[in-house]
């Protein structure tokens, strides 16, 4: 039996029209991923910004987040075969508190209740107050493959050998793992399928 490993933040939920609302509020800033909206503060000097704009992207704007094309049906497809799967994050219970303590999980766990994955996802999503322990969660998680956004994860040095690292990048190509990689890239969720 195959076991698959979901991140959730910008995996299994799509945050793009929040940040392009978000975006309305900025001048001169035309983001349309979280990916381009951090690179825009950061290119700017402006990481503390992008702290309380992350804040405000995982609660308030959770009301403009989508479920990411094809997510629905590689979960449904994962549930009526023999193969698991389990979504891990590292979203933390609480935003920082100098940008109002925002309640992080329980923001995301009452758009999830409203979103057509939750009955897909009762007992399958794991919460970590860190990225090393999300990591140590993946290992004990044994998963054939995980499929996350961010490359720390899947090149993170306790990240298990065991496990096939699969990046995903919607700005990119489908590609193999390489010599000099380990990771295997997909531009679209339903990509997976192909790989089991």
């Amino acid at each position: 039996m195959l076991k698959i490993g979901f991140d959730l933040d910008n995996t299994i939920v799509d945050y793009s029209q929040a940040v392009r609302e978000y975006s309305k509020k900025v001048d001169s800033c035309e983001a349309r991923t979280v990916s381009e909206l951090r690179k825009w503060f950061i290119q700017r000097n402006q990481e503390e910004l992008w702290t309380q704009t992350q804040s405000w992207l995982y609660s308030e704007g959770l009301q403009f987040a989508t479920i990411t094309e094809g997510a629905l049906k590689v979960l449904k497809t994962l549930s009526s075969s023999s193969s698991e799967f389990s979504i891990l994050s590292h979203k933390t219970l609480f935003g920082p508190y100098k940008y109002g303590k925002k309640e992080f999980r329980k923001a995301m766990n009452e758009w999830l209740v409203n979103s057509e994955l939750w009955d897909l996802c009762i007992g399958k999503i794991q919460y970590f107050d860190s990225l090393d322990a999300k990591v140590e969660g993946i290992r004990s998680g044994k998963f054939n493959f995980f499929v996350d956004d961010l490359r720390k994860v899947l090149e993170h040095s306790n990240f298990p050998s065991s496990t096939i690292p699969v990046l995903f990048s919607p700005e990119s190509r489908e590609s193999a793992a390489g010599s000099h990689s380990r990771i295997v890239s997909i531009p679209k969720l339903t990509s997976i399928l192909k790989l089991l």
